[in-house]
């Protein structure tokens, strides 16, 4: 089973994530709140990817994910965003982005890609 982190501000996205790995049975899902404590959580347990927002009121998905990264530089971050990442250069801080509005099916995709890629079972 994948252990995922999903880091989101907005109670929509994270419920709408939740609900679309409700019944999976190749994921595990654990969701916070804030960039402050998606960092907290993510130094602390031990997820196989993190799923990271960009934009957050305390601190943005970019500096969550450094943070990470400096700590655990080979976990995979992914960025899920309505921003447009590559149009903002930002790639080679994430393995992969999905943009919003997500699409179910296209999403568990893109999860079990980056697991792939990165030989996580």
């Amino acid at each position: 089973m994948i252990k995922l982190l999903y880091v989101e501000d907005d109670p929509i996205f994270r419920n709408l994530v939740a609900e679309i790995l409700k019944y999976s049975v190749d994921f595990k899902l654990d969701l916070a709140n804030d960039g402050e404590s998606g960092v907290k959580k993510a130094l602390n347990n031990d997820y196989d990817i993190i799923i990271m927002d960009i934009m957050m009121p305390d601190i943005d998905g970019w500096e969550a994910t450094r943070r990470i990264k400096m700590v655990k530089p080979n976990l995979p971050v992914i960025s899920l965003s309505a921003l447009n990442i590559r149009d903002l250069d930002a790639n080679e801080m994430f393995e992969e982005y999905i943009r919003k509005p997500i699409r179910g099916y296209e999403f568990k995709k893109t999860l079990k890609s980056v697991a792939e890629k990165y030989n996580i079972k």
